[in-house]
């Protein structure tokens, strides 16, 4: 065996493929309709600080984010590096030991990664005159492109391991792959936030921890957010019910898959524990949340699915609230469909 220094694999045609489908999937998110309480290209929802409008100029700030952070891995990973692994003469480098690479440099440069964030996060407040349209997808996708980015790395060096044979990107056996690695990235970041004591005091969320001991999207970054391959489940086993071979070209099915996607939000709104509503309303109003949307899930046609969703929506206009949470979680979920080439 013998120690060699990594170098990168990937192109950055195919890191910017993955930041075009990160950043397709929150057009995707804002211009789907209806979201009960949430911004839509016809509705404010709940919201009386935000529009369509404002959130999509918020956009470009997220591409802008996910390419600074695909340089912040370029440094971070290879140029400032002289970290090594051990290969055989074969370039043969076992996927525990590569994958802990990059877990090791991750946890050294840390703070840097959260650094970037926050200065993102406060350029978005600047633009938006203090409103938070995306603050919520700036960290979900922090963990979700670094990880993409590591998992690229991994992949490319099992092409050169393989000559080639048998990996694709887009078979969906990978995704187990990715996921082991959502899980790794968002246990190191959570724990620093955790650990540094990087975490507000005033918002929802830190009030639904002091009283449930919950950390709300924390928790689930922690976790690996298995809320997003949940969903991606649900989502192919309505794919499979309907014979939807793919949603690009099948333009005869348009309500069925209007109603696939529909179905698929209730699933995440469902799901989902919400801090902003617990800990605004309490555990009373998410009950009643909880029940409208799974009576929306459970429609076993788009003309019922539309009046739940309407029962929901005046909830959350009449409480005041809205899940900006299940919102993020859509588009995580609707980039990863479009990554792995599920749709």
């Amino acid at each position: 065996m013998r120690s060699i220094k990594l170098v990168k694999l990937s192109s950055n045609e195919d890191i910017d493929e993955i930041i075009n489908s990160f950043i397709d999937s929150l057009y995707f998110e804002l211009s789907f309709h209806p979201k009960p309480g949430l911004v839509t290209p016809i509705s404010q929802g709940r919201h009386k600080d935000m529009d369509f409008f404002m959130m999509f100029e918020s956009i470009p700030l997220i591409r802008k984010y996910l390419n600074g952070l695909m340089d912040l891995c370029d440094k971070s990973f290879y140029l400032e590096q002289e970290s090594m692994v051990k290969d055989s003469m074969t370039f043969h480098i076992e996927d525990e030991e590569l994958m802990d690479y990059f877990f090791s440099i991750l946890e050294e440069e840390i703070e840097r990664f959260i650094h970037f964030g926050a200065i993102v996060e406060n350029q978005m407040f600047s633009k938006t005159k203090g409103v938070n349209t995306y603050k919520g997808i700036i960290f979900t996708y922090s963990i979700l492109f670094v990880a993409m980015y590591i998992f690229s790395e991994v992949y490319e060096y099992k092409l050169l391991d393989n000559e080639g044979n048998s990996f694709n990107i887009k078979r969906y056996s990978y995704i187990k792959t990715y996921s082991y690695i959502v899980q790794r990235v968002g246990q190191i970041l959570t724990s620093y936030k955790i650990n540094s004591a990087d975490l507000p005091e005033d918002t929802y969320g830190a009030k639904v921890y002091r009283e449930y001991r919950y950390r709300g999207v924390l928790e689930e970054a922690g976790k690996g957010y298995p809320i997003i391959f949940d969903a991606i489940n649900f989502f192919l086993r309505l794919k499979e019910k309907f014979s939807i071979d793919s949603f690009s070209y099948n333009t005869h099915s348009f309500e069925i898959k209007k109603y696939i996607f529909l179905k698929l939000f209730a699933f995440i709104s469902f799901n989902i524990k919400d801090t902003n509503i617990l800990g605004k309303k309490g555990e009373r109003v998410l009950n009643e949340y909880k029940d409208l949307t799974e009576k929306a899930l459970n429609s076993e046609n788009i003309t019922s699915m539309l009046k739940h969703l309407e029962q929901l929506n005046n909830l959350c206009i009449k409480e005041d609230i809205s899940s900006g949470g299940a919102a993020d979680i859509f588009a995580a979920t609707f980039a990863m469909l479009k990554i792995f080439a599920l749709l």
